[in-house]
């Protein structure tokens, strides 16, 4: 594509992306350095260039200065304030990435009926929940997230996993179900797969509960078993669903969990191999099977495991 048109910047900021996620700070930041230089408004590649500066470049103060040029580049993209305030929260300071996301809710713009873009609410409830531990103030914003946009699937989202951190699993519940409701078919599918995770280790833990009271109170009467049990299908079926939409390892990586916390080994480790077969580069399931046969197989199996 470069040697068809050098300056071609969207060609160039692909190009940046792919080497910074290998590795490759300095070639990265070069192919950065021209995207911008051959299309100066363009925001979007000044923000990955600032995430690359911050996480292992020359640090928040060149992202700071990447940031304020992409903000006087383009003025109304809300984009911009979001991923500066996540950078400045990340560091330690809360009350300036409150500041930056004040200042998006002001940005030029807006529709009649006020700012549109829900990611600005969602950013602000993340670092009202965890920087300000404010989980009032963050329940507020993540609401305001998805009333401005009734299909944002990661406002549902953030919002139901502070709930259940709270201890609020009812309410995280309703959360992710009007999240699936609000969003088929209109959100990104690995957004509506971390939904249907979510309701499906809910639903995991549910039936872990009711099958330990199933086993203290009911002696294991087979009769009395149904609840749990069909907790146990909807928790499968939720797994399944957000497989369907996106194959994350950290779902295969659940699935399997709940399976071997049931107590079935073998239905375990099919999902822990399915997971190998879609995710093979993926080190997070790779630790689990190890860890997995270590348990159930021995030493000899974790290590047969390693070399795989």
């Amino acid at each position: 594509a470069l040697q068809a048109e050098p300056r071609n910047y969207y060609a160039l900021s692909c190009f940046a992306d792919l080497e910074a996620r290998l590795g490759h700070v300095d070639a990265a930041r070069d192919l950065f350095r021209r995207s911008s230089d051959a299309n100066p408004s363009n925001a979007a590649t000044l923000v990955a260039w600032a995430n690359l500066e911050e996480a292992r470049g020359l640090g928040l103060v060149r992202a700071r200065e990447l940031y304020d040029k992409a903000h006087r580049s383009h003025a109304t993209n809300t984009r911009v304030f979001t991923a500066w305030a996540m950078a400045e929260a990340r560091h330690g300071n809360a009350t300036g990435a409150l500041k930056l996301l004040e200042r998006a809710t002001r940005a030029r713009g807006f529709a009649p009926g006020g700012i549109t873009d829900a990611a600005v609410f969602s950013t602000l409830g993340e670092v009202c929940w965890h920087h300000l531990e404010d989980f009032d103030r963050a329940a507020d914003a993540f609401r305001r997230s998805v009333e401005t946009d009734r299909r944002h699937a990661a406002g549902y989202y953030k919002w139901a996993t502070m709930e259940l951190r709270r201890g609020r699993a009812g309410r995280a519940r309703d959360l992710l179900q009007r999240g699936i409701w609000g969003c088929a078919g209109v959100a990104k599918s690995v957004e509506m797969a971390k939904l249907h995770r979510a309701k499906g280790q809910l639903e995991a833990n549910s039936t872990l509960r009711g099958k330990r009271r199933w086993e203290k109170y009911e002696d294991g009467d087979m009769e009395k078993a149904q609840r749990w049990e069909q907790d146990a299908e909807s928790a499968r079926t939720s797994f399944r669903k957000a497989l369907e939409l996106s194959a994350a390892a950290a779902t295969f990586a659940a699935w399997a969990r709940f399976e071997e916390a049931l107590g079935d080994v073998d239905a375990a480790r099919d999902v822990l191999e399915d997971g190998l077969s879609s995710c093979p580069r993926a080190a997070n399931i790779w630790r689990e099977f190890v860890q997995f046969e270590g348990r159930h197989r021995g030493e000899e199996a974790a290590e047969a495991a390693r070399r795989r």
